[in-house]
């Protein structure tokens, strides 16, 4: 027969288990990028941080912006492909 505290021991190792179950079942899967996605993120990565650098000294969005997109193109992508990343 169980004693009381293996009883209630075993309960909480129970329950331990089934909510690391039930998180692990509730987490969000993330699917591996695949080549063009990774090079979009890192160019866009480095245009946010040239961005960031040049427009520090001034408060004007607009001109960063600009600046953004002018580098997202010079990567060599369309004007669609950079406004899909805004929306």
């Amino acid at each position: 027969m169980l004693s009381l505290h293996s009883l209630i021991r075993r309960s909480v190792l129970g329950m331990a288990l089934l909510t690391a179950a039930a998180l692990c079942a509730c987490a969000p899967h993330q699917r591996t990028l695949t080549p063009e996605e990774m090079l979009l993120q890192q160019d866009q990565e480095d245009c946010i941080k040239q961005t960031t650098s040049m427009i520090y000294p001034t408060t004007t969005s607009s001109f960063g912006s600009g600046y953004f997109e002018m580098c997202m193109l010079v990567k060599g992508y369309t004007p669609e492909q950079i406004k899909a990343l805004w929306y």
